[in-house]
């Protein structure tokens, strides 16, 4: 009969058992960097709303922490107040062995500083003492790595094979420049072109001038473009080089808009005509990412139009937002209330059995 008891015990108290376990701190596995060049935010936890919520704080570019097989760790695990989403890091091994299956395609490159190979995709990693000089043109694969997926962030390494050496480079402060095309472009306000190493100023070009020239992404953190231009090489702001002038789109703006003759890509000077509301026009608009304007060109006036969230180009007017979390914590607490709740009950119903015996007897 006692056999009969402890068996009850054990199936009534495994779920508990079970859910106990996952709700216990998970045991430190591995080291992560932070690689995203901004930072990653830190939280903390809303016992009110079961969620985790930003700080408003950063965790800052280069910081190795001692990750759990969590979704979100403490960043001191002796208060474990703060918390960061594991998923924003990279994991460190001390010999990093490549899944040559995360390699985007082979693109050109074009060095502009000297930068170093290292033995892994992280500035923690070993030196190759390999050194790749500036003017030297090679070959890049970017690198899919657990982390930069369905993030708002690009992973700034690039895998190379350069003279026998396999490593990895990074592309902050505009080390290289890739996908360089031939282009036609037009800049909202005057710029100046400066050297790649030194920051002097190569030449000036004026604002509202169709040039052509070819053009090479750098790194995004920067907002620079790699421009060739008329013999000069060097860097420009990516918030005032426009692009893709021949590509337009129809558009009747919500309400009365303003043309501006230039804009520095912070603000909008010299108001050169107004668009009236419920008119359409022939506009050009380049990557959401760098520019907030659209460009207008008819007659003789050219200029730029402030673009509002809600005023897209109809025919790109397709964004979705985004889903909502679900919310895994208040799940795991329901199940371990029902397991604790199961568990109380095997204990009860063992005791009223036990005294039941004992009367018997």
């Amino acid at each position: 009969m006692k056999k009969i008891f402890y068996l009850l015990i054990g199936v009534l108290l495994l779920p508990s058992m079970v859910k106990a376990d996952l709700a216990a701190p998970a045991i430190i596995t591995y080291e992560a960097i932070v690689n995203n060049p901004d930072g990653v935010d830190i939280y903390k936890y809303d016992n009110s709303t079961n969620s985790y919520v930003k700080t408003g704080e950063k965790a800052p570019y280069g910081t190795t922490y001692k990750v759990a097989d969590d979704n979100y760790f403490c960043v001191d695990y002796t208060k474990c107040d703060l918390f960061i989403d594991a998923k924003e890091l990279t994991p460190i091994e001390k010999n990093y062995k490549l899944d040559k299956s995360l390699l985007t395609d082979e693109i050109d490159a074009y060095v502009l500083k000297d930068i170093e190979i290292k033995k892994g995709p992280a500035i923690t990693y070993e030196s190759t003492n390999t050194i790749i000089k500036a003017g030297e043109n090679i070959k890049i694969r970017g690198i899919n790595l657990p982390g930069y997926k369905d993030s708002s962030f690009e992973n700034p390494w690039y895998y190379v094979e350069y003279k026998g050496v396999k490593g990895y480079i990074s592309i902050l402060e505009s080390s290289i420049t890739y996908n360089l095309e031939n282009k036609d472009v037009i800049f909202s306000c005057d710029v100046s072109i400066t050297d790649p190493i030194t920051k002097e100023e190569l030449t000036k070009i004026k604002a509202n001038t169709k040039v052509n020239m070819i053009v090479g992404e750098t790194d995004p953190w920067t907002c620079e473009y790699y421009v060739e231009y008329e013999g000069y090489k060097g860097y420009t702001n990516c918030r005032t080089l426009f692009m893709k002038l021949d590509k337009e789109y129809k558009k009747q703006f919500e309400e009365d808009v303003k043309v501006y003759k230039t804009y520095d890509g912070h603000n909008f000077y010299d108001v050169i005509t107004t668009i009236p509301k419920g008119i359409s026009v022939d506009i050009t608009y380049d990557s959401p990412k760098s520019h907030i304007e659209y460009f207008y060109e008819k007659d003789d006036v050219i200029g730029w139009i402030l673009e509002y969230e809600d005023q897209k180009p109809d025919e790109e007017n397709n964004i979705k937002p985004a889903s909502k979390p679900k919310n895994d914590k208040l799940i795991l607490y329901i199940c371990i209330g029902i397991s604790i709740f199961l568990s109380f009950t095997a204990i009860v119903l063992v005791i009223i059995i036990n005294k039941k015996l004992r009367e018997k007897q």
